[in-house]
């Protein structure tokens, strides 16, 4: 199971519900926070919705920070541990100074890990703009990705949920859809 933690303000906004629909399609999900835990049977992705990450002790996971984030993290994340955020969450960036995790930033700029070849609905391009290792080691290198949506999504939590299925290892050969 690959453990997500969505850090930021609670609440019904597009990320939280780009990255839930995301993984609710690629394997199924159990999403944790707000005092409930709801969600698939035998999921592929533990979602753990909250303003700032707990201590940590499992060995490897995605960190998703919304643009509400704005605290700390724990004085311990694993090493296994990457990182996913929008170009301009500057607080997600100084909290991780220093710590080691890798981040995979996206946005529409050029030096964003993740960005957006073609935005539309129904249908977007993303592209992985340099290389990246997946949570089971495995390098993918740059290439773009389809995308089919159900519905229009903004830019920065299309782009975040993306980051997050091919971080997970998820194939991109054939495209994405949610």
């Amino acid at each position: 199971m690959t453990t997500i933690f969505l850090c930021g303000k609670r609440g019904g906004d597009a990320f939280a519900k780009t990255v839930t629909n995301a993984a609710v399609r690629y394997g199924g999900a159990q999403i944790c926070g707000g005092g409930r835990l709801r969600g698939s049977a035998e999921p592929a992705f533990l979602i753990y919705e909250c303003e700032s990450p707990p201590e940590i002790s499992i060995p490897k996971g995605i960190l998703v920070f919304k643009d509400s984030f704005s605290s700390g993290l724990p004085s311990r994340v694993p090493g296994g541990f990457l990182a996913v955020f929008s170009e301009g969450n500057t607080a997600a960036a100084r909290a991780l100074e220093g710590t080691g995790i890798s981040a995979v930033t996206c946005g529409t700029a050029a030096r964003d890990t993740v960005s957006a070849a073609s935005l539309g609905f129904p249908q977007s391009v993303v592209s992985l703009q340099r290389s990246i290792r997946t949570l089971s080691g495995t390098v993918l290198e740059p290439h773009d990705i389809p995308v089919t949506l159900r519905e229009p999504y903004p830019p920065e939590p299309l782009l975040a949920a993306s980051a997050v299925l091919l971080i997970a290892g998820i194939p991109s050969g054939a495209g994405y859809e949610f």
